[in-house]
């Protein structure tokens, strides 16, 4: 990323080369700003750099695979944090649009296949149908169990 791309004051990244060939700004939070604050001063035209040299497209250096192999971390690709950052969103209440946007995707379906869940963010919802739950669910009479006629599962009484 060239630093030229970056506004500090607005928070942005401008990114010309998409994946889906649709340049746009990326909004920067504050982690994402302190970063590349960190980086100020270390090469006058790029952000992020290895051996003075900038990090590509391709990002299948050595400082990458040494960092994996000492990691003891297998079969990882530097996309796959896309994955991880998409579901962290969506765990922590980023709307699918809201997250589409941020992405750069075109479509729900790419956000769904990107962004999981963990099920412990669903615990909230499926407590809100519990048999504890105030005024959330309604309740139905319990009826006693049918008796049978000659084992045919008849109920001798109707209930009507």
């Amino acid at each position: 990323m060239k630093r030229d791309r970056v506004d500090l004051v607005r928070r942005t990244a401008w990114l010309n080369q998409t994946k889906n060939g649709t340049p746009r700004g990326v909004p920067l939070n504050r982690d994402a700003i302190e970063v590349l604050e960190q980086q100020r001063g270390k090469h006058p035209r790029f952000c992020f750099t290895y051996k003075g040299k900038p990090i590509g497209w391709e990002l299948s250096n050595d400082a990458w695979h040494n960092a994996l192999k000492k990691a003891e971390i297998q079969d990882f690709r530097f996309h796959d944090l896309r994955h991880t950052w998409a579901s962290w969103h969506r765990q922590a209440g980023t709307s699918c649009d809201e997250l589409k946007d941020l992405g750069g995707w075109k479509s729900r379906e790419m956000v769904d296949r990107y962004a999981k869940f963990a099920t412990d963010n669903l615990t909230a919802a499926a407590a809100r149908i519990e048999s504890k739950a105030e005024n959330n669910v309604v309740t139905f009479p319990h009826f006693p169990p049918r008796r049978k006629k000659n084992g045919l599962g008849i109920n001798p009484k109707p209930l009507i």
